[in-house]
């Protein structure tokens, strides 16, 4: 099973081992604010960090990390209020992390 960065993998959510990774990692999102928040510039209100270095930073399967990630990505209604915005940039293959405004 793979995952392209930024889209969702419709066949991951009929398996068991998402619904336990998902069990597991309630606090999953708000641990991904934060690493993007962690590494703030204070100049600037978007954060641009590799798949690669999140997936190290959260020690998760690569593959549950990128599902969420596009999951985010491609909601951005569900998750601006409480978390930011998160957009995958194909031009510098990063994942830009917008700081909500409040």
């Amino acid at each position: 099973m793979s995952i392209t960065v930024g889209e969702v993998d419709q066949n991951l959510f009929n398996t068991k081992d998402w619904f336990t990774f998902i069990k597991e990692n309630l606090d999953i999102y708000q641990r991904i604010k934060e690493y993007f928040v962690s590494k703030k510039n204070p100049y600037d209100c978007d954060i641009y960090l590799d798949t690669c270095t999140i997936i190290e930073h959260l020690q998760l399967e690569p593959i549950y990390v990128k599902q969420i990630m596009a999951i985010w990505h491609t909601n951005p209604c569900t998750f601006y209020a409480k978390y930011g915005r998160l957009y995958y940039d194909n031009n510098k293959n990063l994942w830009r992390y917008t700081i909500k405004k409040t």
